[in-house]
């Protein structure tokens, strides 16, 4: 099958666009992490009396090396997992994991203790998505195209990615604190656990069906001999669990980034300091947010 055909079916998929909505938090999640973890640190040390005020760089350092020796653990661990336990449970749980393991890192005390903890387990849980997520998109299209498909659902893990970072220094320019982006992955990463938990209805149904009609190239197609207002039920409950995803990303997004931080960066684009304040402005007057 061309890829051109092989991305148009896979994208009409409701299984695969729930697939490439997770791997946009994954990218929100790793990138974000990567960039400020040791920024995030040496604000909070200034607060810590546990040591963290001298060792900040050094707990930092710490921290993603961690995460980098514990990735190669979790990683290959979820491929074996995945190789003899539902994917879509395994994704679903690693997922809802980190959501657990952010919330108990802003909310411990800041101490190297609860740092290198942290980076351990963020480590096991890094790159664990990419076996199981790569290998459901084997399962449901096949190897043909796996490249291809499995190249765009990491385009929206790089677009996850992005955002992570932007979002995640605008918001330190601008309020001090990385807290509202750490509170953003919470909200993403319990959210993405509905969505990869879906993910196991409608191709479970459609392996069935293809096993009886002679292999899983049927899984791009509705299931054989199944009555048709079934299929459209079952196109209908996939539609709207990507738009209840869409909806939770856009909720979080608006939710936890505050106004002012967005009214901030069109600031900047017209001359404004990093303050926030426009240079030019007088005193008492309302900064312009437009050309």
């Amino acid at each position: 099958m061309p890829a051109r055909e092989a991305v148009r079916r896979a994208f009409g998929h409701g299984s695969y666009l729930l697939l490439v909505a997770g791997f946009f938090v994954c990218g929100f999640h790793v990138a974000f992490i990567t960039t400020h973890l040791p920024a995030h640190i040496a604000v909070v040390a200034g607060h810590s009396h546990a040591g963290m005020d001298t060792a900040g760089p050094a707990v930092a350092a710490w921290a993603l090396a961690l995460i980098g020796l514990f990735n190669i653990v979790g990683s290959y661990g979820s491929g074996v997992l995945g190789a003899r336990h539902s994917k879509r449970q395994l994704l679903a749980g690693i997922y809802l994991a980190r959501a657990v393991v952010i919330a108990l890192f802003i909310t411990l005390p800041p101490t190297p203790a609860v740092v290198l903890v942290f980076a351990a387990a963020m480590g096991v849980l890094w790159l664990s998505t990419v076996p199981l997520t790569s290998g459901l998109v084997a399962v449901m299209f096949g190897t043909s195209n796996l490249g291809t498909l499995f190249g765009m659902v990491f385009f929206s893990h790089q677009v996850g990615a992005f955002l992570g970072v932007w979002l995640g220094g605008l918001a330190m320019e601008q309020t001090g604190s990385f807290m509202p982006v750490w509170l953003a992955g919470i909200a993403l990463g319990r959210h993405c656990r509905g969505p990869a938990q879906a993910n196991r209805r409608a191709p479970r149904a459609k392996l069935r069906g293809s096993r009886a009609n002679g292999g899983l190239k049927r899984l791009r197609g509705s299931s054989p001999g199944a009555p048709e207002e079934q299929n459209e039920s079952r196109r209908a409950a996939m539609a709207e669990s990507v738009n209840a995803t869409g909806r939770a990303v856009s909720s979080v997004l608006i939710a936890f980034i505050p106004r002012r931080i967005w009214a901030a960066s069109l600031r900047r684009g017209n001359g404004s300091s990093g303050s926030g304040t426009p240079r030019n402005s007088h005193k008492g007057s309302q900064p312009s947010l437009t050309s």
